[in-house]
């Protein structure tokens, strides 16, 4: 689907790209039951993922959301690609399987040459591919026991809160949640650096840099440096102080930023 578009821009529209996506998980769910979590630690969630139906309609709206933030958040150098490394990295340090170990280094190396370039980008079928990926391995990771919900959420914090903020802010000002637009935090910081660096790939690429670091790289950290255990609940600490970190960057990158730049859609 991601490379169709590539090639042939808006040849699927937003909604029927979301029918395609939501019917290829919703297969993939039914096949593959033990994707769908039965416990993530909150506890009326936890009741509803119980239900059969209800536990596979939430993954599905999680699946197919995940995969669109991932996308949505690809607007930067190094950005997704430097999260998908960095889930990819500590999949196989806690899992130790030789295929992580090959998409990390692939992974790795497109992100280190995008961020040095500011060439070859992932487009919608890399950011649709890698984003279907991490969502399905999580999904079999945490539902095998291997990491918990809120290690996985501290790990993929940017994509995930970016797109409630998004789809919350665009409802407010009354425009259609699926067309796009310039006013994501990564768009927000990279119009200050862009005042900061003569270089607008430089510019890029430390946006994309900064929030892998403080986002997907507060994972690594805790995870290297053993906070807790990976499939400890208290992770959840972690990603509300991201999504307070998130919500004050927002505000503050806000401020003497054109009207424009605001509701300019790409």
């Amino acid at each position: 689907i991601g490379l169709m578009d590539d090639l042939r821009s808006n040849l699927l529209s937003p909604r029927i790209r979301l029918v395609i996506i939501s019917l290829i998980f919703g297969v993939c769910l039914a096949l593959i039951p033990i994707l769908i979590p039965q416990k993530i630690g909150i506890v009326g969630l936890d009741f509803l993922l119980n239900k059969a139906i209800i536990g596979w309609i939430i993954t599905l709206v999680f699946c197919v959301g995940f995969v669109n933030a991932v996308n949505m958040a690809d607007g930067a150098n190094g950005l997704i690609p430097g999260i998908i490394t960095i889930a990819l990295a500590v999949f196989y340090m806690e899992v130790g399987s030789f295929t992580y170990a090959i998409f990390m280094t692939t992974c790795g190396l497109f992100t280190i040459f995008n961020v040095i370039s500011g060439r070859l980008f992932l487009g919608d079928a890399g950011a649709y591919g890698l984003g279907s990926m991490v969502a399905l391995n999580g999904l079999f990771l945490h539902s095998a026991g291997v990491f918990s919900a809120a290690f996985l959420a501290v790990l993929f914090a940017y994509p995930c809160i970016d797109i409630l903020v998004t789809v919350s802010r665009r409802r407010i000002a009354g425009r259609s949640i699926f067309l796009p637009d310039n006013d994501h935090l990564h768009n927000r910081v990279y119009f200050y650096f862009q005042g900061w660096f003569r270089s607008k790939t430089l510019a890029n690429s430390m946006t994309g840099v900064l929030i892998v670091s403080s986002s997907s790289g507060l994972a690594l950290l805790g995870y290297t440096e053993a906070w807790w255990s990976v499939t400890s609940n208290k992770w959840a600490w972690v990603f509300l102080a991201q999504c307070t970190m998130y919500l004050f960057a927002f505000v503050i990158t806000g401020f003497g930023r054109p009207i424009s730049q605001h509701v300019t859609e790409q």
